[in-house]
């Protein structure tokens, strides 16, 4: 369970790469695997940051901060061409499995659950 300043760093790393920033400074006095945490917890907290390869993190450490460097594996333009594109398969997949009938988002998530089982 990450700590409250844990969490406002995690919201820190998300708008910096958001903004495409370079070099994203840690809270000074953070242990390694603290920062490691929060590293990992925007990776799977924000699946749309998709352009960015955290197979590896890349860092620098100082003596009492650290300094993330982002990878983008894309620049803007192909960003939003690879995010239009996730939105119309997710939008026929929708379409496909007729989410609009179903009365309740754990109806919803058993439809997407059966299509994805079927179709991939």
């Amino acid at each position: 369970m990450l700590k409250e300043w844990q969490k406002q760093y995690c919201v820190d790393i998300y708008q910096a790469i958001k903004k495409r920033e370079e070099r994203i400074r840690s809270p000074e006095k953070i242990a390694k695997d603290e920062f490691f945490d929060c590293v990992n917890e925007v990776r799977y907290k924000y699946p749309e940051l998709f352009y960015i390869d955290f197979s590896t993190i890349s860092y620098v450490e100082y003596d009492n901060y650290f300094e993330y460097k982002p990878r983008y594996l894309y620049d803007e333009n192909e960003i939003r061409k690879k995010g239009n594109e996730i939105e119309a398969v997710v939008r026929n997949i929708l379409i496909t499995i007729n989410a609009a009938k179903a009365s309740s988002v754990y109806q919803k998530c058993g439809l997407l659950h059966n299509y994805l089982v079927s179709t991939y």
